[in-house]
């Protein structure tokens, strides 16, 4: 396997903590001591961030469409009403 492919695949195991501990120690090693593998696994995080954030976004805009057309039904806005007077 290439280097670079190899590093990637270790950078996403470290990133998901699926390393042993003997593992993680010999990674964080090579963080310290390779500027170039320590950009890439810090970008690599920084991507997993956005793709979360992006995920939560889309989650929230779906939760949003769902309260915007319950809302629009009478007898849900009249028993929510009940509920919370």
């Amino acid at each position: 396997m290439r280097k670079s492919l190899h590093d990637m695949e270790q950078a996403e195991r470290f990133l998901h903590h699926q390393m042993t501990e003997e593992e993680k120690k010999a990674f964080a090693v090579r963080l310290l001591t390779e500027p170039d593998l320590h950009e890439q696994v810090t970008l690599q995080q920084y991507s997993y961030r956005l793709i979360r954030y992006q995920a939560r976004q889309e989650k929230k805009k779906q939760l949003e469409k769902i309260h915007h057309t319950l809302m629009q039904d009478p007898q849900f806005k009249q028993l929510l009403q009940q509920i919370f007077p």
